[in-house]
């Protein structure tokens, strides 16, 4: 008996006890260690979102001057007009009208001077430091120049007896007033607005591509577009 009595008298491990202090030093380095790995992995997905932001641009500059490209020799403006001449021609000998000779038609007919731009020459350059797209192209030109022969109306026709109307004087003067409308068009301005819309052509397709509005883009016309690229 005293032998049990010993064993129940001996002494008994003392409780754990609840540490609060503890557990809130756990719990803040925990919160710690969690704030350091998120901020590790936002940091990592900014740098390797401007990265990738970064290659698209470049991969955007490709496209642009390809997209450009694929554009072709495009007619950029049209000027048509309507023309009304009045031919008249005489046969003379020794300086004077042979009497009868004298034959004369009015001419009516209408016609287009059409201009544009060779976007095949192309050339980009893209500035990410400027944040600018500059867009090179050659100077606008004059594509066709032509009478529609389908409007050609001869009015007042005045035969001479010995002085006939053929086929050669309509096309004479058909020639002339081509000349003379491809003058009209120019002092007009055909090839200002070819560039001008060529311009708002360009600007509307770059600006699709890249979706950024903080890039400027500019437009250029020179002779001379084959100068290398300096920036992709």
């Amino acid at each position: 008996m005293r032998k049990k009595n010993d064993t129940e008298n001996m002494e008994r491990p003392p409780k754990r006890r609840f540490n609060l202090s503890r557990l809130l030093v756990i719990c803040i380095l925990v919160a710690a260690v969690v704030f350091c790995v998120w901020f590790s992995i936002h940091v990592s997905n900014k740098e390797s979102g401007s990265t990738i932001i970064t290659e698209e641009k470049k991969i955007t500059s490709i496209t642009i001057s390809s997209g450009i490209e694929d554009m072709g020799r495009l007619i950029t403006a049209e000027y048509y007009y309507t023309h009304m001449e009045y031919y008249e021609e005489s046969k003379k000998a020794w300086g004077f009208t042979i009497p009868f000779s004298t034959k004369s038609f009015i001419l009516k007919c209408t016609g287009v001077v059409n201009a544009g731009v060779d976007f095949t020459e192309v050339r980009v350059d893209v500035d990410d430091v400027l944040k600018t797209v500059t867009i090179y192209l050659p100077n606008a030109e004059v594509y066709d120049n032509y009478v529609d022969t389908d409007s050609v109306e001869l009015c007042d026709v005045d035969e001479a007896l010995f002085n006939k109307i053929d086929a050669s004087d309509a096309t004479d003067l058909l020639d002339e007033i081509n000349d003379a409308e491809l003058l009209a068009a120019l002092d007009k301005g055909v090839l200002e607005t070819a560039e001008k819309n060529a311009e708002d052509i360009v600007e509307s397709f770059v600006r699709s591509l890249i979706d950024d509005d903080e890039y400027g883009i500019i437009v250029s016309f020179t002779d001379d577009t084959d100068e290398e690229e300096t920036t992709e």
